[in-house]
């Protein structure tokens, strides 16, 4: 599922998970990323997410082309990990 859409169906993926011990797994698309930091697929609600690159520190998006310095993979992985905490999933 989405991260964007989890608040829509929490009830359900708890149900999923401790009721009928299904696996829940999140889709955080964070290749929005490499999307220009203007580009309609980064609009308001995906940077409330907490993990958009315009909050980890290094600049406004990642360019897959580029290595990433080790202290924004760390910060960017803490994000998207802390992200997707709160959907209470199984699987990471």
């Amino acid at each position: 599922m989405r991260l964007d859409k989890i608040g829509r169906n929490t009830s359900a993926l708890h149900r999923a998970r401790r009721e009928l011990g299904l696996g829940v797994a999140v889709d955080t698309e964070a290749w929005r990323n490499q999307c220009r930091p203007d580009h309609v697929l980064r609009r308001p609600s995906f940077r409330g997410l907490g993990y958009d690159a315009r909050d980890v520190p290094g600049g406004d998006r990642f360019d897959p082309d580029q290595p990433l310095r080790d202290r924004r993979v760390a910060a960017y992985a803490a994000a998207h990990l802390d992200a997707q905490v709160l959907a209470d999933p199984t699987i990471f």
